[in-house]
């Protein structure tokens, strides 16, 4: 979902995740973080394709096709920390 109804840029991205997980908007320094994240995972990802696919295959639904794997594994690493907030967490 960060991907598809977030927007096409990273802080859109992440902005949405936050709305979504935590009821809230980011702080300037938790999207500057998360941003820092995104960028070394994906980078990690093209390096390494075969991590991405790995880590997309991972779950009970299928890869959408037409997404990037990299920034789709890229992506998903960082609603991963999200989900894992302690803030998350306890608003559950």
């Amino acid at each position: 979902r960060m991907i598809k109804e977030g927007g096409k840029d990273i802080p859109a991205r992440i902005r949405f995740g936050y709305k979504a997980l935590l009821g809230r908007a980011p702080r300037l320094d938790e999207t500057a973080l998360m941003e820092k994240m995104y960028e070394e995972t994906l980078r990690e990802k093209r390096k390494r394709p075969q991590d991405a696919a790995k880590l997309i295959a991972v779950g009970d639904s299928k890869a959408d096709k037409h997404l990037d794997p990299a920034d789709l594994a890229a992506t998903a690493s960082v609603a991963t920390v999200l989900i894992n907030f302690e803030e998350t967490v306890t608003r559950r």
